[in-house]
């Protein structure tokens, strides 16, 4: 690889910014389709994982609005839930049902039951979202708090509808299996609808598809408790993102569109020509 390629922070980044972004690549003739390969605001380009170059990511514009970044980015806060959750002595998962339908009354309502139960005597952080029953169509929220214990019948009572609360178990001896599996059933459990129906979500959501208190994430911003959340799982060093050239770009949007079986040996072969020829062949 060429000394001179450019190396990317992903977590921070602005790729929005032109003096941020590898030679562009304009795809002509081309229109794309509604299964997106990738981000549609702008022009793709391609990063590789300067260690192991069979890995790389098309980047995109990072924005919520995007219904190709939209959905990676709020998986990605399970990142951060997951490393807040192997940070704090106990976390919950905690349903409220019927929830009001209208956004401001239901983020108000909220609002005032996280602020009544630090009054109560009961210190806790929160995360929530919003999500509509599929047969239902009920309103309901799922959060994620940690803190003081709540008792059940004492959050029933304030809500004024049916709660459900369930232990997110994180003790240090389980703490790499919960990272690896337990991370999976809590991305589950708050974007689920990230992935089935994004656009709903967003909009059912007042396009803020997460919500949290101030000191949920311990002091540390959400880009950084997501960085911190992907250390926990990854084994060894983090990888270093090098922009590639137009021609690399073009192959990797060729190959994220081939049948999954078939991708392995084409990845191989991308990454050998990085290799050997460098990031800006």
């Amino acid at each position: 690889m060429r000394e001179n390629a450019r190396i990317y922070d992903l977590n921070n980044v602005d790729f929005s910014s032109d003096t941020n972004k590898p030679t562009l690549l304009v795809i002509r003739g081309k229109t794309m389709d509604e299964n997106l390969k990738y981000c549609p605001r702008q022009e793709p380009f391609v990063l590789f994982n300067a260690n192991n170059p069979t890995e790389f990511v098309l980047a995109g514009c990072k924005a919520l609005k995007c219904v190709w970044c939209g959905p990676i980015k709020a998986r990605q806060v399970v990142h951060g839930i997951s490393w807040v959750a192997s940070q704090v002595d106990r976390t919950r998962w905690i349903t409220f049902t019927r929830a009001p339908e209208d956004a401001e009354k239901r983020r108000q309502k909220m609002a005032d039951m996280m602020r009544w139960c630090g009054k109560q005597g009961f210190p806790s952080e929160w995360i929530w979202t919003t999500e509509a029953g599929k047969e239902t169509g009920m309103i309901h929220i799922h959060a994620v708090q940690h803190g003081g214990f709540i008792p059940h019948d004492v959050l029933y009572e304030r809500w004024g509808a049916a709660v459900r609360i369930e232990e997110v178990k994180t003790d240090a001896a389980a703490l790499g299996n919960y990272m690896a599996k337990g991370a999976t059933k809590l991305g589950n459990y708050m974007s689920k609808s990230a992935s089935s129906d994004y656009a709903a979500w967003y909009h059912l959501n007042n396009k803020r598809p997460f919500r949290q208190s101030r000191g949920f994430f311990l002091g540390v911003g959400v880009e950084e408790a997501v960085k911190r959340g992907k250390l926990l799982q990854r084994q060894g060093p983090p990888p270093e993102w090098v922009g590639a050239s137009p021609a690399f770009t073009l192959r990797a949007l060729e190959i994220i569109q081939m049948p999954r079986e078939e991708q392995e040996e084409a990845r191989k072969g991308l990454a050998a020509d990085f290799m050997q020829l460098g990031a800006e062949a």
